[in-house]
């Protein structure tokens, strides 16, 4: 066993304060708990019975304003956007990127990673709907129609490479 020096060195050690609660009539535990409590900065408190035990916790417990709905992260989005094939980047964030998941209706045209990212598939142009959702309901925080087509060098660069067809 730890001699009472030794349990509160070991308790500072740790950053730890203990609180003790006696529920024993007998004078020697709760005094030996009540030292170690006290010399590691926490406090003891000794009960005669159960009962007053629960009506203390139940007292307390009623005090205690109730728990507030947590707050679903925020995401803005405007109604719609044109995105011009570019490098892979970040255009859509939140400061709550952890709680939202982030979904493209057409991942052919854009695809989109939990962060926000979007990759252009291979020579793909059109529509589709991002979306970000909580990530815990599922609820539909915010979206937007995209529209994602070329730069006015890329036509020229896709009608050379490719040819009127491919239009």
């Amino acid at each position: 066993g730890y001699t009472l020096a030794q349990a509160q060195a070991a308790l500072q050690a740790l950053g730890l304060r203990l609180h003790s609660i006696s529920l024993t009539t007998e004078e020697a535990p709760f005094a030996s708990f009540a030292a170690l409590s006290q010399a590691s900065g926490g406090g003891a408190v000794r009960f005669q019975d159960a009962v007053s035990l629960l009506q203390l916790m139940l007292e307390h417990a009623a005090s205690l304003p109730p728990p507030q709905e947590a707050e679903p992260p925020g995401v803005q989005l405007p109604s719609s956007l044109t995105l011009y094939r570019k490098n892979n980047t970040t255009v859509f964030s939140s400061v709550d990127n952890e709680q939202i998941n982030w979904r493209s209706s057409n991942p052919a045209v854009l695809k989109i990673d939990s962060a926000g990212q979007v990759e252009y598939p291979f020579a793909s142009t059109g529509s589709t709907t991002i979306q970000a959702t909580d990530a815990q309901t599922g609820a539909v925080l915010a979206q937007t129609q995209v529209t994602v087509t070329w730069d006015w060098w890329q036509w020229i660069l896709v009608i050379f490479a490719l040819g009127w067809l491919y239009l």
